[in-house]
Parts: C-alpha cells; sequence; structure tokens
C-alpha cells in the first residue's frame, strides 16, 4: 500500500541546520543554475567556493533571506 505524503505547511520552513541545502538556496532566491553549481562541487571545494565573487553572492543571498525570515517570525509573533 503507498502512503501519499501531503505538504505541511508547519514543516515547509526552510532548515535553519542546513541554510546551505538546495531547497533552501532556491527558497532564498539564488538562481538554478548556481544551486547545480555548488551541489556539485565536492564539500572541500564548496569551502573554497564560498569565499569567490560567485560563492559570496550566494552567501549573500541566502543570509538576506534568513535575516527576512527572522523579521517575519518576529514580527508574526504575539506581543
Amino acid at each position: 500500500m503507498q502512503k501519499s505524503f501531503k505538504a505541511n505547511p508547519a514543516k515547509s520552513v526552510s532548515n535553519p541546520q542546513a541554510p546551505l541545502a538546495p531547497l533552501n538556496l532556491l527558497r532564498a532566491g539564488v538562481p538554478a543554475r548556481e544551486v547545480v553549481w555548488f551541489r556539485r562541487l565536492r564539500p572541500d571545494r564548496q569551502m573554497a567556493a564560498l569565499t569567490t565573487t560567485r560563492g559570496k553572492l550566494l552567501l549573500e543571498k541566502v543570509r538576506e533571506f534568513a535575516t527576512n525570515q527572522t523579521g517575519a517570525a518576529v514580527q508574526a509573533s504575539p506581543a
């Protein structure tokens, strides 16, 4: 018997423990082409790539997204 999986909105938020996971990169607005480039690198090369201009732009998008998410969570919480 197959189980059907339904998206749970409460669990669809990005995982802060894996900010460079492909889905989180896409949610942050990183172009798919850049996500594919980054994911094809070996882990040691990924770390080195983050110091390049291309990698810094990727990180900038992720940081901007994380800041926006944090701000939205603070505004949504009851005072």
